[in-house]
């Protein structure tokens, strides 16, 4: 039990962070839906920052992390601080040597294409967006190390203050700073490009900050001879490809998105925003807190611990997510109307935003549960089952997709993009079985169950209340009030129907609840 509250508190602060992150993300894509709309600059925009975002889930808080966070774990409890220290040095050393050849040489080969291939304007666009942007890699990968070291020694505010700060320069310079700086949208984009490579940079100097309070020196190390830094980078390997074919798999739908025409992809992309709201609050933090937890079980040999450490997690994070994924297609249409359509984003923005939404969030379950079964994997050390999974489902998704994008567009993308994820969720869990770490099925399909008889009732509750209320409109208070009411008679809702349903998930997040409100008050 005090395990998991422990679990739970790591995973709260996460969440709150999390949640202040996404707020403000919300904010900032509701400022940018006003300023370009769905039209070809933010379609050049999105598709020129898939890149750098694709590296960042792979050299970042992805895949080299997932793989550093066990061992380092391993070494710091085996072979004391400076052995470990020592680990994460030659590390960040080798990343950044690795990253920025690997930065030069691409931002030479974008330079070439500019000047000798013949490119429309949104290409030129996108390529010189794509040049601002990409050196935004260096920062997010020498960010991502410094949060993996913090989050094994038990930090995680500085880590999760960091995507704040981001939003907020975002939010400014969208706002404010690029109006002023240039009078068309292709110099207001390019301006926002500059200021958000400025943002990736601070992102990594102020983990620094905890860092030398903990002791941690930073010092440039390369030692290939390290034998715990050869086990990080053969476990590297496999996991960069599980990381890298989901990113690529991203990427292709992008690019299909950018031959369907204009808006689709920038459809994709709210929609998409919306998506990550819950997965970061909830799937995310929980996974976050959890990788560093297993590890640190595995490492002790206490297999029974982790087992029940990762089916909590599970159930946990179910009974969170489902909800929120009924509630994001009952409501799409209000959520995306008064979220977003106020200035170029119109009411044909609206409507193909909220498809792409209803079609995301019919795997929200699955994209939340595969975070937290890879962490288990890699706990373990084994990168390469998530790699051969991954590889099975981009070849599902590259034929879905080409079979549906003719026929429903952008919709197709998205559908395909859940129906991958499902496939996926499903095979972790069937091999993860094979493993130490066998789950309790019966228990965590009880509780899916349960989640969903609960979020219906929820979800027909807030529906009769906003009917009640006479609908949503967009860009206005009332709009924003309504919907806030809204949502909160659907939590309300949920947690009485969850606890006639004895769900006992929800009730011990009640009590975890109820303990840390008085713990705060006898403080105070």
């Amino acid at each position: 039990m005090e395990t998991h509250h422990r679990l739970l508190g790591r995973a709260g602060l996460l969440s709150v962070m999390t949640f202040a992150s996404r707020l403000l993300g919300m904010i900032r894509d509701m400022v940018c839906a006003a300023i370009f709309g769905t039209g070809y600059v933010w379609d050049a925009f999105i598709y020129a920052f898939t890149f750098p975002n694709f590296l960042r889930r792979v050299l970042g808080e992805g895949a080299l992390s997932s793989v550093f966070i066990p061992v380092y774990t391993e070494t710091l409890n085996k072979r004391g601080k400076a052995a470990a220290d020592h680990l994460a040095n030659d590390m960040i050393t080798l990343v950044l040597v690795a990253t920025s050849c690997f930065v030069a040489g691409v931002l030479g080969l974008l330079a070439v294409l500019l000047k000798w291939v013949p490119l429309d304007a949104r290409g030129v666009l996108t390529v010189k967006l794509s040049m601002l942007l990409f050196p935004y890699i260096l920062f997010l990968s020498q960010y991502g190390m410094a949060m993996a070291i913090l989050n094994c020694r038990g930090h995680f505010f500085t880590p999760s203050l960091a995507p704040v700060l981001f939003n907020v320069i975002w939010i400014a310079s969208a706002a404010w700073i690029a109006p002023h700086a240039a009078q068309t949208d292709e110099g207001q984009v390019m301006f926002l490009a500059l200021c958000l490579l400025a943002a990736g940079l601070l992102q990594f100097l102020i983990q620094l900050i905890p860092l030398s309070r903990g002791g941690f020196r930073l010092r440039f190390v390369f030692d290939l001879k390290n034998n715990a830094v050869r086990r990080v980078l053969s476990l590297f390997l496999p996991a960069t490809m599980g990381f890298g074919i989901m990113q690529v798999n991203i990427l292709f739908d992008r690019t299909l998105a950018a031959w369907l025409g204009e808006g689709a992809n920038s459809s994709l992309w709210y929609s998409n925003r919306l998506i990550q709201f819950p997965i970061g609050m909830i799937a995310i933090a929980m996974g976050t807190a959890l990788l560093p937890h297993l590890s640190d079980q595995i490492t002790r040999d206490s297999l029974e611990e982790a087992k029940q450490s990762l089916s909590f997690s599970l159930r946990m994070v179910l009974v969170l997510v489902i909800p929120a994924s009924v509630g994001l297609i009952a409501f799409s249409a209000p959520i995306v109307r008064v979220l977003f359509e106020r200035g170029a984003f119109d009411e044909i923005s609206t409507f193909r935003s909220a498809r792409t939404l209803m079609a995301y969030s019919l795997g929200l379950f699955a994209y939340s549960g595969s975070n937290l079964v890879v962490s288990a994997f890699y706990a373990m050390k084994d990168t390469k089952t998530p790699v051969k999974i991954a590889s099975y489902c981009v070849v599902f998704d590259i034929v879905a997709n080409l079979i549906l994008m003719i026929p429903l567009r952008e919709l197709g993308l998205a559908l395909t993009t859940s129906m991958s994820g499902i496939l996926n969720f499903g095979m972790l869990i069937y091999h993860l079985n094979k493993k130490q770490l066998k789950l309790n099925e019966k228990e965590i399909g009880r509780t899916f169950l349960k989640s969903i008889l609960a979020s219906a009732g929820s979800a027909w509750m807030a529906g009769r209340f906003l009917a009640a209320a006479g609908g949503v409109s967009a860009g206005d208070v009332s709009g924003f009030a309504k919907l806030f009411a809204g949502i909160s008679v659907g939590i309300a809702s949920y947690v009485i129907f969850a606890q006639l349903l004895k769900m006992g998930e929800m009730r011990e997040l009640l009590w975890f609840f109820r303990k840390r409100f008085y713990d705060t008050r006898r403080t105070d």
